[in-house]
């Protein structure tokens, strides 16, 4: 997951913590709270590109739209398998 970059500082969203692994599910969160959506569901797809083939799930925690975005998410994830 190196090549997941976050895309308001161009940082690997690794090296700023925002990608933690829990059993199946990669959890990610938004470098702050007032990241736009778009880049935030961006970065959502980048992970879920990355480990889709693994059977991974993939959820978005701490944002003000989580709910939304992860129905969103899931919905991609079953779509791709």
């Amino acid at each position: 997951m190196e090549n997941v970059i976050e895309l308001e500082t161009g940082i690997p969203a690794l090296n700023l913590g925002l990608i933690r692994v829990e059993n199946d599910t990669i959890y990610y969160r938004p470098v702050s709270a007032y990241t736009p959506q778009i880049l935030v569901i961006a970065l959502g797809l980048q992970i879920l590109k990355e480990v889709f083939k693994c059977g991974y799930q993939v959820k978005l925690e701490n944002y003000y739209l989580r709910d939304e975005i992860n129905v969103r998410l899931e919905m991609i994830m079953n779509g791709l398998s």
